[in-house]
């Protein structure tokens, strides 16, 4: 979840750094002033997206030499600056035109770069890296070194937005190539960049190392800056480091060290943002509830005011984490559904795994659903990188391709003019057209071949994974009833016939003979585990109430306690499905198991009430009680939980001086775990 920081900061800081010196805006003509004016950081984008406006009409209604001095190209980088991607697409297309009359080379690289920019952020990958290779392979073939660096540099982030780590990372290195020895500022964005990128391989160590090199640049260079923030943003990239390795305490400390920065809101809300909601959430990991969750909500406002969707997000996801943790489970599903239409209507997969992720945790009810939205989102999204990816190489190839048979073809073109052989080069010309659409028509086939046994495969794989849920959800339903119907009555006839070892008397051996017979029915019920025990019980002409009456006879007969019982007549036992008493019958017969074996106590009361479709149960004792939070993980109060989540109930279970459980749940409860009770 932190990879969309980085990524923010980075290109804020790569694409947005430089602050133009004040100049005396009286001594310019009015475009030069209104272009000033546009990139003046202090004033806010939207004025400064209105200057630019202003100086781009004045430049487009003048229909001289539009290139002159770059006014066009500094239009273009100041709407690219302020995120206005329409009017950067519209200023590019202008002077791509107007380039490729006049057959400027540089302008037109810079174009592409820019038509690049825009449909990476757009995440149109593809397209974007068409307009990087065509303004690299311009550059190199023109000798023209001065925008390699900046071009590499935008190739880098592109490759790191599509998970391309290994490219992004030979990209970077292609790019200190072009690094002169006294620009340092180039340097750290360099530095940040690598250190960023080894961090999500996970290399922890080297992404440290690069992070303290960028350090070192901005602290031995005097002349950077200080509004440009770098040692904040490297601060909390470090922080970011420490967090992705769990180490909360010591990513506080960078967090905390980076928030101190001079001016940071106002030089950069963005990088303000992301530490409010950095420390907020590494205080909640570390277990500290302190100012939260304010920090969460001030970060919140500051992404929805500059409208960083990525961050809204993030910052949406960990409120839902921290009010899981609170228990109040309907904020906390609110603010993961909020996550998840974000990401939905932006189209931002990354951020839609999150959330979904985040809504199993907070709404076991739909997990299920949840689940396989975010198994098939998840597939999708890998299936999708690789294809980029692949199509990154294939455009790579072609591109270097074509560029070579335009080579051969001007060298042909002259051979055939002074030859004057004009017929072999039509022939020539035939041949090589036929040989391009077999090739064509052999790798669309090789392509759909390929597709086919992805699809093969992905069957397979989601069919191995539905029989092993169904195998691991039968495992946990035999444990339970074992346990919770066999074991207990097993337990129940041993405490009833160890009486014979104090008392021989024909009055005791006959009483114990029915019990002796009870193992008959336990028998049966071993048998009826393999057959369904659900409707084979609690199913037909079969009366609850007397099951339950013979229940708390049993437990009469083997407790020392005094047990009262009080149940609500206005319950309808026959039109309550037989889910609820199977698991309604295993919860008291646990409880009431519990509290002979543990409890000492004197009296055990059992009422059931019915309020509305709702139905109260409540077991208490005055027995010794126990520790809760030791015994919360016995597979006998396990399954109670499991019980009561499977009928979309909730229970309370408190002990002290006695034991207190209290359990609620709808008479209706139609649960998408039901068949884990069958």
């Amino acid at each position: 979840m932190g990879k969309q920081y980085l990524i923010v900061i980075s290109l804020v800081l790569f694409f947005g750094c430089s602050k133009n010196k004040t100049t005396d805006i009286q001594s310019q003509n009015e475009t030069d002033k209104y272009l000033s004016l546009a990139e003046n950081n202090k004033l806010p984008y939207k004025e400064r997206s209105n200057y630019n406006k202003r100086a781009l009409a004045i430049l487009i209604e003048e229909k001289s030499s539009i290139l002159n001095d770059n006014k066009l190209l500094k239009a273009a980088r100041n709407f690219y600056k302020i995120n206005e991607l329409e009017q950067l697409y519209k200023v590019a297309k202008i002077i791509q035109d107007k380039a490729t009359k006049n057959k400027d080379s540089l302008s037109l690289a810079k174009t592409h770069t820019y038509l690049g920019r825009y449909y990476s952020d757009k995440s149109i990958f593809d397209s974007s890296y068409i307009h990087f290779f065509k303004a690299k392979e311009i550059l190199l073939k023109q000798k023209d070194t001065s925008i390699l660096l900046d071009l590499y540099m935008a190739i880098a982030h592109l490759q790191f937005d599509t998970c391309d780590y290994i490219n992004c990372e030979k990209s970077i290195f292609e790019a200190l190539k072009y690094v002169k020895k006294d620009d340092d500022v180039n340097k750290y964005l360099i530095f940040n960049l690598l250190g960023i990128t080894y961090c999500e391989i996970n290399e922890y160590d080297k992404s440290l190392e690069y992070h303290y090199k960028a350090l070192k640049v901005v602290y031995r260079n005097k002349k950077i800056p200080l509004e440009s923030q770098y040692v904040a943003n490297t601060l909390n990239n470090i922080g970011n480091v420490y967090q992705f390795n769990q180490d909360y305490e010591k990513s506080l400390y960078f967090y905390n060290q980076a928030f101190k920065s001079k001016n940071l809101f106002s030089d950069s809300p963005y990088l303000y943002a992301i530490l409010k909601d950095n420390i907020a959430y590494s205080t909640f990991r570390e277990g500290s509830l302190e100012h939260l969750p304010d920090l969460f909500y001030e970060a919140l406002k500051i992404r929805t005011d500059l409208k960083i969707i990525k961050g809204i997000i993030v910052t949406k996801i960990h409120l839902s984490e921290y009010y899981l943790f609170q228990k109040e489970i309907s904020k906390a599903i609110e603010f993961a559904e909020n996550a998840r239409d974000l990401s939905k209507k932006n189209k931002l997969p990354g951020e839609l795994l999150e959330s979904l992720k985040q809504l199993i945790q907070v709404d076991p009810k739909n997990a299920a659903q949840y689940s396989q939205q975010y198994i098939k989102i998840s597939d999708s999204l890998q299936l999708a990188e690789r294809k980029i990816r692949n199509k990154f190489a294939r455009i790579a190839y072609e591109t270097e391709e074509i560029t070579l048979e335009k080579d051969d073809a001007v060298k042909q073109k002259w051979i055939f003019m002074w030859s004057a052989i004009g017929l072999i080069l039509l022939g020539l010309s035939g041949f090589i057209i036929k040989l391009q659409k077999t090739k064509q028509k052999e790798l669309m086939f090789v392509q759909e071949q390929q597709k086919s046994n992805e699809a093969i495969y992905q069957l397979i794989h989601d069919r191995q994974i539905k029989l092993d849920e169904g195998r691991q959800i039968e495992k946990k339903r035999i444990a339970q009833e074992l346990h919770d119907g066999v074991m207990n009555r097993l337990a129940s006839t041993r405490l009833n016939l160890f009486i014979l070892n104090k008392k021989k008397d024909d009055e005791t051996i006959e009483k114990c003979l029915g019990f002796i017979n009870d193992i008959q029915s336990i028998e049966k019920e071993i048998r009826q585990v393999a057959h369904d025990l659900n409707n084979d019980i609690f199913s037909g002409n079969n009366s609850f109430n007397s099951i339950l009456e013979t229940l708390f006879n049993q437990q009469k007969s083997i407790s020392t306690a005094n047990i009262f019982i009080e149940t609500d007549k206005s319950i309808n036992w026959e039109t309550t499905s037989s889910i609820i008493k199977i698991n309604l019958y295993r919860i008291l017969q646990e409880s009431l198991q519990n509290a002979n074996k543990y409890a000492q106590a004197k009296n055990i009361y059992v009422t059931m009430t019915k309020e509305d479709d709702l139905l109260h149960v409540v077991i208490h004792d005055d027995g010794i009680g126990f520790n809760a939070r030791k015994i919360k993980n016995g597979i006998g109060i396990k399954n109670m939980y499991d019980r009561v989540k499977i009928l979309s109930g909730k229970i309370d279970i408190r002990s002290a001086k006695g034991t207190l459980i209290n359990i609620s749940f709808p008479l209706s409860s139609q649960s998408n775990n039901a068949t884990e009770s069958r």
